[in-house]
Parts: C-alpha cells; sequence; structure tokens
C-alpha cells in the first residue's frame, strides 16, 4: 500500500491515506469490542496496541510520512476532492502524533543507530 500513496493518480493516493485515516486512528485502542451474542476472539487492549504498532512502524519505517507530505504539493485545495486528501494527510499525520504520544511508536534499537559487531566489540554506526 505504501507504493500505491506514490501512484502518478493522486485519487490513488488519496483514497489510500484516506484508508490509512481510518486504520490509524488512535480512539481504535480505546473503543471495546462489542459481542452481539456471538462467540467471537476477543482482542485484548494490549493485543490492538501491538497490532497498531506493527502497522504504524511499518508505515514510518517505509516511508510512509515522506509519501504523504510529499503528496501535499499534488493537491489543488481549490478542487473540494484534493481539499478532502490535504484534510485526510493532516488528519494522518495527527493521529501519527497522538499515537507517539500514546506509546504505539515503539521501534527496535535498529531504527536509530545500528549496532554491528566489529572485531569484537560493539560500535555504533550512524544511520
Amino acid at each position: 500500500w505504501l507504493t500505491c500513496l506514490n501512484h502518478e493518480n493522486s485519487d490513488v493516493a488519496m483514497s489510500v491515506v484516506s484508508v490509512l485515516v481510518e486504520l490509524m486512528d488512535p480512539l481504535l485502542l480505546q473503543e471495546e469490542q462489542e459481542s452481539e451474542g456471538k462467540e467471537e476472539e476477543v482482542i485484548t487492549p494490549m493485543e490492538r496496541l501491538d497490532n497498531m504498532n506493527v502497522l504504524v512502524a511499518a508505515f514510518v519505517k517505509g516511508g510512509g510520512l515522506d509519501l504523504i507530505t510529499s503528496n501535499l504539493g499534488r493537491y489543488d485545495e481549490s478542487v473540494e476532492e484534493d481539499a478532502k486528501g490535504v484534510e485526510d494527510v493532516l488528519t494522518l499525520v495527527e493521529s501519527l502524533l497522538d499515537l507517539d504520544r500514546a506509546g504505539v511508536l515503539q521501534f527496535d534499537n535498529k531504527s536509530g543507530n545500528e549496532e554491528k559487531e566489529m572485531n569484537g566489540s560493539m560500535k555504533k554506526m550512524p544511520s
């Protein structure tokens, strides 16, 4: 789905952003699941947090944030659909900030400085 953010047709990119806004909504972490009498497997809040972390980490590490912000220049806010696309991009960025404050954005050690073993000792390598 990240490659669709770079699609030459801006409508495709806007549609992907719209779906991401729904998937990365911080309120999803707070909502209680309703079973409606069905015997379904209930997802615990911790599992929900882990699932959101996987999605958000893949998005950020894959360059999704750079892609959606670079797309802003392609949108013409005087056109209603493009204005909605700009609004969705800003909503997505706001959601990512909220998720970061909620502790969802947790990257492994390798995302910042990578440690590489050289001659038996650990040395920090700039990323």
